[in-house]
């Protein structure tokens, strides 16, 4: 299905919008027809992604903008309105990387740093969208999770808890507006080509991303055009029975994670680090704990089947009647 002007008239903001994945989909909601505020606190970014749009005949606008602050927040919302009248559609995209360490490695301080953006912010942001959306009675919003806040993350505990955090928010705040008339989703990408690939794969280092790679179903890394068409699908009327969704857009990486758990590239300090206790996939160890035989499982209170076979054998030798059959026989034989 092509999105070529199904957005014609609509309006739409993407956070985080200077490069990667919000770049991505600011392009792709105004190849869908839609007039885009893109949002970034990178001046520079912003300018070059702003004039990339409007120099392919589009419109759009840049407004600076850390999402942590809610007067920011307020003032960009406020300048989409003035420019354009109105707010269909919202991608909340603005996000940021921690540093890779184990709990106790890391402090206070980038905990708080990493909630306040990648929550904090993406509740900031929310609560302006909604106020203008319930105006109009309609709307849809997006917001940009990660396969990090579906599963557990060695040595990103800051990061997990944060996208965690997102894909509750968005299950709740979808509850409590879809009646309203505006549907609120959540995308979860995986491993894909952004500026956060550069760090996590240490510059794109060769063993690191090779490793990366073979747990991919799909061979690759994923490209920002390809979550941006799962948002903006999101936003489109094509999309008007889908509420309440942690979409994750990732290869098929969730579905082969051991026991859903991702372990990204981390420091190796402390206890429990990678470094000291290599992934099954890895050594090989998954393959032998799969073909190993099972112990008979049981609920507890209840004996081995084959006992229980047993048992049934013997009461039923003591109840048969021996040399021939009885009137008190458990068993009905129909006259000839």
């Amino acid at each position: 299905m092509t999105m070529t002007g199904i957005l014609t008239g609509k309006v739409a903001l993407v956070t985080g919008a200077g490069s990667g994945i919000g770049l991505a989909a600011a392009k792709a909601f105004a190849d869908a027809g839609a007039s885009v505020v893109l949002a970034d606190r990178d001046e520079e970014a912003l300018g070059k992604g702003t004039e990339g749009i409007r120099s392919t005949g589009h419109n759009a606008i840049g407004v600076t903008c850390d999402v942590t602050d809610n007067v920011q927040v307020a003032a960009m919302i406020g300048q989409a309105i003035t420019m354009y009248g109105r707010l269909d559609a919202a991608f909340n995209n603005a996000g940021i990387n921690s540093d890779s360490a184990l709990l106790l490695d890391t402090s206070d301080d980038e905990f708080d740093r990493v909630i306040s953006v990648n929550l904090r912010g993406v509740w900031n942001c929310m609560k302006a969208e909604l106020r203008h959306m319930l105006v109009r009675g309609s709307g849809a919003i997006v917001n940009c999770s990660s396969i990090g806040g579906m599963v557990g993350s060695r040595g990103r505990s800051a990061y997990s808890a944060s996208k965690h955090g997102v894909i509750g928010l968005t299950r709740s705040a979808a509850l409590e507006y879809a009646a309203q008339g505006i549907r609120i989703n959540a995308v979860c990408p995986g491993m894909v080509n952004t500026p956060m690939a550069v760090a996590v794969t240490k510059n794109y280092d060769p063993e690191i991303v090779k490793a990366m790679v073979a747990r991919e179903p799909i061979g690759r890394f994923g490209e920002p055009e390809e979550i941006a068409a799962a948002v903006v699908w999101l936003c489109t009327p094509a999309a008007s029975f889908m509420v309440d969704h942690a979409i994750a857009v990732d290869g098929g990486l969730l579905a082969v994670m051991p026991w859903r758990e991702f372990s990204g590239p981390t420091s190796g300090r402390g206890r429990g680090s990678r470094a000291k206790r290599p992934s099954l996939m890895r050594t090989g160890a998954l393959a032998a704990a799969r073909s190993a035989p099972r112990p008979e499982s049981r609920r507890p209170g209840t004996v081995a089947t084959g006992a229980r076979c047993s048992r049934r054998r013997r009461r039923c030798s003591a109840a048969r009647p021996r040399g021939g059959g009885s009137a008190d026989s458990r068993v009905t034989r129909r006259p000839s």
